[in-house]
C-alpha cells in the first residue's frame, strides 16, 4: 500500500523529519574556511533570520610544519570542535567558521595574517588557541577585518556545552 498523508499522521511525519534533521545536523561536518575574505563575505551574505547570521567564529592555532605543537589547540579540537554537539550548534545557527594556523603560513591567506595582527594574535603565541567572535556585516567597521564581538578566554578543558555557552555569551548569540 503506498504511503499517503492519510497513512502517516501529520504529527508523526513531522516528528520523523525532525529526528532526521537533528541526526543530519549533528553529523554534518563543519566547513572550516581558510580564506578570510570568503568567510567574511559568506557570513555577511547569510539570511538575517538565522541566529548566527553575520557572525564568524575565527580560530587561530599553532602548528609547526603541519604538526600540532599546541596541546590546548589539540584539546579544544577534540573536546569541542569535533563533537556532535558543537557541529549541531554551528549548523543550526549558520555560523561561518574560519581557521588560521599561525605557525604554518600559507601564501593564499595574506589578509588573514593582517587580521591576525589586527586582533593581536601574534602578541603572545602562548595564548593560543585564540577564538574570536566577529561580526562580518557591520558597515561601520573596516570591511577587511569585521568588528570584534568578543574573545574567548583561554581553553581550560571545558566540555562542548560549557564552551558553547561561553562563546554565546561572548558573541551575544542566543
Amino acid at each position: 500500500m503506498p504511503r499517503t498523508s492519510e497513512t502517516v499522521p501529520r504529527a508523526m511525519a513531522k516528528e520523523r523529519f525532525q529526528s532526521w534533521l537533528d541526526a543530519y545536523l549533528h553529523g554534518k561536518l563543519i566547513d572550516w574556511k581558510t580564506d578570510w575574505e570568503r568567510a567574511l563575505k559568506e557570513a555577511a551574505a547569510m539570511w538575517p533570520g538565522f541566529p548566527g547570521a553575520g557572525v564568524v567564529l575565527a580560530l587561530f592555532t599553532w602548528t609547526e610544519s603541519g604538526e600540532q605543537h599546541c596541546p590546548e589547540c589539540t584539546a579544544l579540537k577534540q573536546h569541542v570542535f569535533e563533537t556532535p554537539t558543537f557541529r549541531y550548534w554551528v549548523n543550526v545557527r549558520h555560523l561561518e567558521c574560519f581557521k588560521l594556523d599561525v605557525g604554518y603560513p600559507t601564501p593564499d591567506a595574506p589578509s588573514a595574517w593582517y587580521a591576525a595582527r589586527h586582533y593581536g594574535v601574534f602578541d603572545d603565541p602562548s595564548d593560543l588557541p585564540i577564538v574570536l567572535a566577529l561580526r562580518a556585516d557591520d558597515p561601520l567597521d573596516h570591511v577587511l577585518f569585521g568588528s570584534l564581538l568578543g574573545q574567548m578566554p583561554p581553553y581550560t578543558g571545558e566540555d562542548a556545552d560549557t564552551w558553547i555557552e561561553e562563546f554565546s555569551a561572548v558573541s551575544h548569540l542566543t
